[in-house]
């Protein structure tokens, strides 16, 4: 039985061998890479999140098929065989870890015996099922979770919830977008995630309540749609206005690259179908 998992957020053929990859490092020095895989299943692992302990969250498992199913765990350092620690919700098929805070409370989602997706959150061993919450997908240290929640139509949303009221609430995001997942949030609330609007995928970040995205060009038609514009560009955009436009759009709306190639067959692909095209090669914050 294959996970009902967002294809936005995580997508991972079955005949491919996936593994989990740990990069330690610091700020301006090289990264070591480490590559990390529980050998109760070494074809397919991920490593979804990790604490400031060093504790990281993740599972084993394509889910193509019974011989593989996703099998969670946490692994703490020094991430030898013997520091793998299963972590399965009591009487499901299948079990995602997806993040770890500081408290070592994990989050994650499951599925049962019918095909059902559902969040959990484990706090040292005690499992609490959220019931409406189809996956949880990121926590903080201050006892709040996030992920999506799916509506009778089959589509996603983004959701939020509290650990210690177990309230849920929907993360509200500009256009109210049909298809929308939260996958991470910080200690002061922000919250991270992606929406699909038109066939197009896009990131967002909510902080203090307010989603913030960069909108090019005249684009007063979304404001009905709740789009509506809170600044403006005051320099700077001489140099916006000189990169190439001529593709316009993304497809399908445009003549412009197939996000989902780019994510597939990166530069390669848009080397050779979009020659025109403008690269950022270096960006600095200027204080």
């Amino acid at each position: 039985m294959r996970s009902t998992r967002l294809a936005a957020v995580t997508a991972a053929a079955a005949a491919l061998t996936v593994t989990g990859v740990l990069g330690l490092g610091t700020a301006g020095a090289a990264s070591n890479f480490h590559t990390l895989n529980d050998a109760a299943d070494p074809t397919f692992n991920q490593l979804l999140g990790i604490n400031d302990n060093g504790v990281i969250a993740g599972y084993f498992g394509s889910g193509a098929d019974a011989n593989h199913p996703n099998k969670g765990y946490t692994l703490n350092p020094p991430y030898g065989q013997g520091n793998y620690v299963n972590e399965n919700y009591p009487g499901s098929v299948q079990t995602q870890v997806t993040a770890i805070n500081n408290k070592g409370t994990t989050v994650g989602f499951y599925i049962d015996g019918h095909g059902h997706s559902f969040g959990f959150v484990d706090q040292h061993g005690q499992f609490t099922q959220v019931k409406g919450v189809t996956q949880l997908l990121g926590i903080n240290n201050k006892g709040n979770a996030v992920g999506f929640s799916t509506d009778k139509h089959g589509a996603t949303h983004a959701v939020r919830y509290n650990l210690a009221s177990h309230q849920i609430s929907k993360v509200k995001l500009s256009g109210n977008p049909a298809i929308s997942a939260a996958t991470g949030i910080n200690d002061s609330g922000d919250i991270a995630g992606l929406y699909i609007v038109n066939g197009n995928t896009d990131g967002f970040l909510v902080m203090h309540g307010v989603m913030k995205t960069f909108s090019y060009g005249d684009n007063s038609n979304l404001d009905s749609q709740g789009f509506s514009p809170f600044g403006q560009v005051v320099s700077g955009m001489k140099v916006v206005d000189a990169l190439y436009s001529g593709y316009g759009e993304g497809a399908p709306g445009g003549r412009g690259p197939n996000q989902a190639r780019v994510q597939s067959e990166g530069n390669a692909y848009l080397a050779s179908s979009f020659p025109n095209l403008d690269y950022v090669k270096k960006a600095t914050i200027v204080p």
